[in-house]
């Protein structure tokens, strides 16, 4: 175990500490452009838009009707708040009207995650969920309801796909629970299917999925892209900050990349998040999640190496 002197900082001591070594201020505010971009990915349609009113974006009532409409806000906030409370085939209908359902189909190489199966099955998920807690009918009736839907929406995506099918299989086991039977009791696979983080894990992949559908016809808008472009991609680019330029020329993601030869390794997956290499979804996760991510990354780091950082008194 690795071995180092602790440091602590008096109140007065730490904050004159950080104001010695603050970078220098950008020209735009960066923390209201950082947070505007959390509101708008999120689908937070008040706080967008009044944070859009305070950064000179929108001026009348008029443009922030436009820019709901452009990043579709109000919408996805809806289709958000649906799938969070089980009212998964209304938030399917939903998707329907106003994206399209083939923003959720997966490709055939299978880089993108098929949502739309996904949302079937939680939508027999919580078929079932709502059946146990509230029977109607013979339980019979119930099952032969359950075999049709499975045939008609579920079938063909599971037949083309192993794993398709093993997650569709998982889901009809829970038939076999007992009405009676403790949630809590069943296996760990079982349990996690009821879990209500399952819904908002599975909303916060369709969001992505829609601002990735329409960043093209936003990146063309008469407003700043602020789902996915937020300028070259890169945390100092998100930021608005410039480092000092003897640390700029050292510290670049390049560098990073190359601490690792394989470049497969923990520091080459930050240097392409770092770089804005990654193209997937995980493009149009909000920025201040992203920053936080890194964030957290990094206190492992130091953790998991034995490496102390500068405590401050109470």
């Amino acid at each position: 175990m690795a071995t180092y002197e602790k440091k602590s900082f008096g109140k007065e001591e730490w904050q004159e500490h950080v104001r010695s070594t603050q970078l220098p201020a950008a020209g735009e505010p960066s923390v209201p452009l950082l947070l505007l971009n959390y509101f708008v990915c999120m689908a937070f349609e008040e706080s967008s838009v009044r944070m859009a009113r305070e950064l000179g974006y929108v001026k009348s009532n008029r443009e922030a009707e436009e820019f709901n409409e452009l990043y579709r806000i109000r919408e996805r906030s809806h289709i958000g708040w649906l799938i969070k409370r089980g009212r998964v085939a209304e938030a399917m209908e939903r998707i329907s009207e106003v994206f399209g359902t083939e923003v959720l189909e997966g490709d055939e190489g299978g880089q993108e995650e098929d949502l739309h199966f996904k949302l079937l099955l939680l939508n027999l998920t919580e078929m079932i969920r709502q059946h146990r807690s509230q029977p109607e009918g013979p339980s019979h009736e119930f099952i032969l309801k359950l075999v049709e839907y499975s045939q008609q929406k579920l079938a063909i995506k599971a037949a083309s796909s192993r794993s398709h099918m093993q997650e569709l299989e998982l889901v009809m086991t829970l038939l076999l629970v007992p009405h009676d039977g403790e949630v809590s009791k069943l296996p760990r696979s079982l349990r996690g299917l009821y879990s209500l983080p399952l819904r908002a894990q599975v909303a916060e992949m369709v969001n992505r999925r829609l601002l990735r559908s329409m960043h093209t016809r936003v990146a063309n808008g008469k407003y700043p892209d602020l789902i996915g472009g937020m300028d070259s991609g890169r945390y100092t680019g998100v930021l608005r900050v410039r480092p000092k330029e003897d640390i700029a020329t050292e510290l670049t993601t390049h560098r990073l990349g190359g601490l690792r030869d394989d470049g497969n390794g923990d520091w080459g997956s930050l240097a392409k998040m770092l770089d804005g290499e990654d193209d997937g979804e995980d493009k149009f996760e909000a920025r201040l999640v992203q920053v936080m991510k890194l964030w957290a990354w990094c206190e492992n780091q130091l953790h998991g190496g034995g490496i102390g950082v500068p405590r401050v008194e109470a």
